[in-house]
């Protein structure tokens, strides 16, 4: 557990509030963690999973934390993730150009043997 809070946007969200709201106390866990992340890295398999469901939880305060405290590594992940999307792309481009050809043989064998359309 760290022993400070680096994020303004974290220390806004624990301002005020009581340790007795036991989900708001663990959202505040995940803020942190995602605070860690931002400071420290993922360097394990344990941590990525952890990582994927705190950022899958909360994309929001995700981008806030990781843009506040981390804004290269924030530039590099949209980069990445900018990357995906363009291999997504041909990916999918890739897969209905391979449906078509195999609806037309499939067109073909069944007009070859008698089907109707």
């Amino acid at each position: 557990m760290p022993t400070e809070i680096k994020s303004e946007f974290i220390r806004t969200k624990v301002n005020g509030k009581s340790l007795k709201n036991r989900r708001y106390v663990e959202y505040i866990q995940d803020l942190l963690y995602i605070e860690k992340m931002a400071l420290d890295g993922v360097n394990n398999y344990g941590a990525s999973m952890r990582s994927y469901r705190v950022k899958s939880a909360h994309p929001k305060e995700y981008t806030t934390i990781i843009q506040e405290l981390a804004p290269k590594a924030y530039q590099r992940e949209l980069e990445q993730e900018k990357k995906w999307g363009a291999e997504s792309k041909h990916t999918a481009e890739w897969v209905e150009r391979a449906d078509r050809k195999r609806d037309a043989e499939l067109k073909r064998l069944w007009l070859g043997n008698g089907g109707m359309i």
